[in-house]
């Protein structure tokens, strides 16, 4: 199984599976979940819950196909690669016998952030504000603003939400996700399968012709850090560099 990341879709012909196919014994299950505010949204954490739903569709139906329902591996690459982090860190009682191994290529490992629902529920009213479904002195997200926002086109809630870099994410919502991933292993609360933990040789080379330009400021370097760490860690950084 492979997965996409915050932005497109898993029939990019990056992520083209004919290759891992080829060498035969191998049926592969490409999904799509959705994305940024529409994944993460209102604390709901439904890109976990589409890519579940999408296992329990695999459980089902993999025989079908020539599959084995009880040897599925979760693969996923950069924001794939979060996600099926997040799948092993989710509440087992939602997860047992739906995959028994998983590969993890690039993730962004703990740099990605588990969000209180407070957390969420903010970004969800920044939002709500953007597309005039709060006016600009709310400071309670309420479901009558989640509602408006739900009603608008796709487009507008996309455009919008792109203003928030990397601010929609899982929820610690208590059920679904109990903990963040190194503290669900700690306890124990966590997939225990056949893991696989790796990285691409140059992850981001492929992001750098479009999303840094060549006559880039230098500050463009300290202020891309809090996008993909958090603030320690962005210091220790930022030390080493001398900036």
């Amino acid at each position: 199984m492979t997965t996409d990341g915050y932005v497109g879709n898993s029939i990019s012909n990056v992520y083209d599976g004919t290759n891992v196919v080829s060498y035969g014994g191998v049926v592969l299950v490409s999904i799509n979940y959705r994305l940024n505010a529409m994944g993460w949204f209102n604390a709901s954490n439904v890109a976990l819950k589409d890519s579940i739903l999408a296992l329990h569709w695999v459980q089902d139906n993999i025989e079908a196909f020539g599959g084995d329902k009880t040897k599925v591996l979760i693969y996923g690459e950069s924001a794939g690669g979060t996600m099926t982090r997040y799948l092993l860190g989710t509440n087992p009682a939602y997860t047992d016998g739906l995959f028994s191994a998983a590969v993890l290529e690039s993730d962004f490992s703990d740099s990605s952030p588990y969000f209180s629902p407070t957390e969420s529920l903010n970004t969800s009213l920044t939002l709500a504000k953007d597309v005039g479904c709060a006016s600009n002195s709310s400071t309670v997200f309420d479901e009558t603003m989640a509602l408006c926002v739900k009603s608008l086109p796709v487009t507008d809630i996309v455009l919008a939400s792109y203003n928030y870099g990397l601010s929609w994410d899982i929820v610690v919502d208590g059920d679904l996700v109990l903990t963040d991933i190194a503290s669900s292993i700690k306890d124990g609360m966590y997939a225990r399968v056949p893991t696989i933990w790796s990285s691409n040789q140059c992850e981001y080379c492929y992001f750098l012709p479009t999303s840094i330009a060549p006559d880039s400021p230098p500050s463009i370097f300290p202020e891309s850090l809090p996008l993909f760490f958090n603030a320690t860690q962005a210091q220790k950084i930022l030390a080493v560099q001398n900036l």
